[in-house]
């Protein structure tokens, strides 16, 4: 085969993996029916919607008013108070494109914010295919590690949620790109160019998310890397001080409201986002927030390391980037091998690779909290890294065979993802209709807390295009648990109450009861509860279930023991159940306060 044809062939599997890519994205964007059952995607729509009515309102303002006016504008996400941690970048370019388009409305802009987040997504695919290019320099194995982003899980499930982690993962791949581009340049120019480029995409990359600033150890190490091959100290100095220009430059256009303004050469940082910053800080670190008690009932590093491998980027994704990464470190220290695997060259080509992966990587398993979509920018990485594996058994006949395998099993475990996504009804959706359809007028269900979805949720109903509301009409009244609520004798006659009030309990989730009874010496009254509807003496008795499974085809596998973030939004389980005649007020509450004195003894003992 000639050259020409090899590079068309390449050409042509890049696209095809390319569409595929696209089409699993775009398949699954309507997941949840657009019920906007992501809360960090809920809190940016309502941060879009305010924006979009304050630009409706703001007809004859100069856009270079709007645009640097931080505090007053409508277009700032933390404008009137509102607390914002994310970057500003996804906000802006999504309220210029909808308000471009004339979008409005919740499903509308679920649509538009999904639909744009995972089209970016999937050309994140075309620079892991850029970069396994550029330092595998293996044709096969470029589309190898292409094809492992396209179907990895991770990737999957967060290309169809309307958050900034996937815009973070394409300027981190991009930008990447830039920097091994720059690294291996020979031309002073060109160097120029991607030092430019570099620089851009690391400002997009810290105005998607704060952590975007793991990308800037990947650009000195590019600058080292041309240091070390030219020796010419004036020419890498003119490349850094471009790059800085232009990252300050383009941060100050693309995150105008990171600083405090209005003057474009206000460079002081924001006020507002520096206070959303420490508070969410210290949010992080609090025992008394409820979404922290997960990762104090024992999850750390070494199971959200477990959680990534085995879920998050699927058994042959990982072990495909262990035997990478082995065979990197082997060659890089015997000095042996051929292609892009060996050599002391290959090593200092990767370095801004290894870095910026290690760094995502280090964020997510060891930081508050150890969260796998904090790991998503490493994943690009990654995948060059399994891309190298699959180099070392592409040249014999059986090692094709064996690369096929794996591909072939990375597929069977994205596979999961995207028919979770777009072929299976989400099972708060699925147990909303059910409520909707064995429960008559004037129901109430009783709820575990406000930080979990409550049952059923708005639906349509005889093919009508609006939603029908719990609310309308007298259908269903709710009362909350408050569960979350600190353990006093109050608690227990608040749970008694409300359940005394209820016909129906819903348990949308497993957000509460995991991590708490994790965690029996804090919370030895819900634990209470929590037997005592497990073993029938509440007389609440389970009338619906479903598990928490991650549908492999063929072989659905339950995957409850993931952390919570990985399942609450989009395949959460679900049980209701439906109070019988045994029901007592008095003894619910005595046996709640028997509990919460034994643990008051014990605690008094143990002093």
């Amino acid at each position: 085969m000639t050259a020409a044809a090899s590079r068309w062939y390449l050409a042509l599997g890049c696209l095809m993996v390319f569409v595929l890519a696209l089409w699993l994205r775009l398949a699954g964007s309507g997941w949840d029916d657009w019920a906007g059952l992501h809360p960090d995607e809920r809190h940016l729509i309502f941060a879009l919607s305010d924006a979009l009515a304050g630009l409706a309102q703001a007809q004859g303002t100069g856009w270079g008013e709007l645009w640097f006016a931080t505090g007053l504008s409508p277009l700032d996400p933390r404008g009137g108070g509102r607390f914002y941690v994310y970057g500003g970048l996804p906000h802006l370019t999504m309220t210029l494109l909808a308000h471009a388009r004339a979008v409005v409305g919740w499903e509308g802009l679920l649509a538009l914010t999904r639909n744009t987040t995972a089209i970016i997504d999937a050309y994140t695919c075309l620079a892991v295919f850029m970069l396994a290019m550029l330092l595998l320099r293996h044709g096969a194995a470029a589309l190898a590690a292409c094809f492992f982003y396209a179907v990895a899980p991770l990737a999957l499930q967060h290309a169809n949620f309307f958050t900034v982690d996937p815009w973070l993962t394409a300027a981190v791949a991009w930008g990447l790109v830039a920097a091994v581009l720059l690294a291996a340049e020979t031309r002073p120019r060109r160097a120029l160019l991607w030092a430019a480029l570099a620089g851009a995409l690391a400002a997009v990359a810290l105005a998607c998310k704060l952590p975007g600033a793991l990308l800037c150890p990947g650009l000195v190490a590019a600058a080292y890397v041309r240091l070390r091959r030219h020796r010419s100290k004036g020419r890498l100095a003119v490349e850094l001080a471009l790059s800085v220009v232009v990252f300050l430059v383009t941060l100050r256009l693309v995150a105008p409201f990171s600083f405090a303004g209005p003057g474009l050469l206000d460079l002081r940082p924001s006020p507002a986002m520096i206070g959303a910053y420490l508070e969410a800080a210290r949010v992080a670190g609090s025992p008394e927030f409820p979404p922290n008690w997960q990762w104090m009932a024992g999850y750390g590093p070494l199971q959200a390391l477990r959680d990534m491998a085995l879920m998050a980027l699927g058994p042959a994704l990982a072990a495909a980037a262990g035997v990478g990464v082995a065979t990197g470190i082997g060659a890089a220290v015997t000095q042996r091998g051929r292609g892009a695997q060996c050599g002391r060259n290959a090593w200092r080509r990767a370095t801004p690779l290894i870095l910026v992966t290690t760094g995502f990587c280090a964020y997510g398993l060891f930081g508050r909290p150890p969260m796998l979509r904090y790991m998503l920018p490493a994943v690009p990485g990654l995948c060059v890294v399994a891309g190298a594996a699959m180099a070392g058994l592409w040249d014999s006949w059986r090692g094709r065979g064996v690369v096929l395998a794996v591909l072939g099993c990375a597929l069977f475990w994205g596979a999961g993802m995207a028919r979770l996504h777009s072929a299976l009804p989400n099972s708060r959706i699925a147990a909303s209709y059910w409520l909707w359809a064995n429960t008559g007028p004037g129901v109430v269900i009783a709820h575990e807390s406000s930080w979990d979805e409550s049952l059923p949720l708005p639906v349509r109903l005889d093919d009508r295009p609006e939603r029908i509301w719990p609310e309308q009409g007298g259908r269903f009244a709710f009362v909350n648990l408050g569960l979350e609520a600190p353990e006093t004798p109050a608690k227990a006659a608040r749970i008694a109450e409300a359940l005394d009030r209820a016909d129906l309990l819903v348990i949308s989730s497993e957000r509460l009861r995991r991590p708490m009874l994790a965690l029996p010496g804090r919370f030895a009254m819900t634990g209470a509860y929590y037997a005592l509807l497990a073993d029938g003496r509440l007389c609440f008795a389970p009338v619906y279930r479903s598990r928490s499974v991650y549908p492999l085809p063929g072989l659905p596998l339950a995957d409850g023991w993931v952390q919570e973030p990985w399942s609450v939004y989009d395949h959460p389980a679900v049980e209701i159940y439906r109070k019988t005649g045994c029901f007592a007020r008095a003894q619910v509450e005595a046996r709640l306060l028997a509990a919460l004195d034994t643990n008051a003894a014990s605690r008094g003992e143990a002093q």
